[in-house]
């Protein structure tokens, strides 16, 4: 019998029509575009071609059976699908969702008024990786030999990490130590405190709250140990002078909100990542 179910045809069997005469057939996908399929495409694979998923991110998952993620077709301004994951079991449950531009292969599915489109497992999602887009940082250490251009890498051989030298001035192939951080004692406000000064060669904004500042590039976390062994973000220091923005150029001192003979001993380091490496 042939019924409806959400604008879905579906074939409901009176009786058991025995054993398949065949299988492992291939099957070849029609091409559609998100704007092209029709309530005639129903229970058809088809292959949509430069499609890509809003969610793709880098670090986001498909879910489970019966999840719903948003789709757009690149050519088309505005327009959004619906791919869901009709098949739970199968290896995209939990799987990336991939980045860029791609095609997928799959079955549509008519819900109301609603069609969706779901890949049978991971060979139906054909995506290329996002191109490379240099960032600063990457700028900045082109000049370095390929295999030393990551943030913990130091190719002058002075043991500054390029993160470093890329946050505080200075060239990541000529030795130099000079631009480093350094610890001192200071007077605010008719009190002496324990700090930390250094002049950064990017313009940077400082949060108090997590002890970080970040340019959008890379993320510095000023760090507290009372051992020099475990250590933590520095959240109780003072940027002396006030304000957010530490500018290239001008030397920043931050400095410790307890002090000195109210607080114990005191080590402080400045830490950091690529934020992309965070994603």
């Amino acid at each position: 019998t042939l019924t409806v179910f959400q604008g879905q045809l579906q074939l409901v069997p009176a009786l058991d029509p025995g054993a398949p005469i065949s299988s492992g057939n291939t099957l070849t996908p029609v091409t559609r575009t998100l704007a092209t399929l029709s309530s005639s495409d129903q229970s058809i694979l088809v292959r949509i071609n430069e499609v890509e998923f809003e969610a793709g991110d880098g670090s986001s998952t498909f879910g489970a059976g019966g999840s719903q993620t948003a789709i757009r077709d690149s050519s088309i301004a505005e327009f959004t699908g619906i791919y869901r994951n009709f098949f739970g079991a199968s290896n995209i449950t939990g799987a990336l969702i991939p980045e860029g531009v791609g095609s997928i292969v799959g079955i549509i599915q008519q819900r109301n008024d609603e069609l969706t489109i779901g890949a049978r497992n991971l060979d139906d999602l054909d995506f290329l990786p996002p191109p490379f887009i240099p960032d600063a940082f990457d700028d900045f250490v082109a000049v370095a030999p390929e295999g030393q251009r990551g943030i913990a890498d130091a190719p002058a051989g002075d043991g500054v990490a390029n993160l470093f030298k890329y946050a505080f001035g200075g060239s990541p192939i000529i030795a130099d130590r000079s631009m480093l951080p350094f610890e001192e004692i200071v007077e605010d406000n008719g009190e002496r405190y324990f700090a930390i000064t250094f002049t950064p060669d990017r313009n940077f904004t400082w949060d108090p709250i997590t002890g970080t500042f970040s340019d959008g590039v890379v993320l510095l976390t000023v760090e507290i140990s009372t051992d020099l062994t475990d250590w933590n973000p520095a959240t109780n220091m003072v940027l002396v002078g006030g304000g957010t923005e530490l500018n290239s150029g001008q030397t920043i001192t931050l400095r410790m909100a307890t002090a000195i003979g109210q607080s114990t001993r005191t080590f402080l380091r400045i830490n950091g990542e690529r934020i992309e490496d965070l994603r």
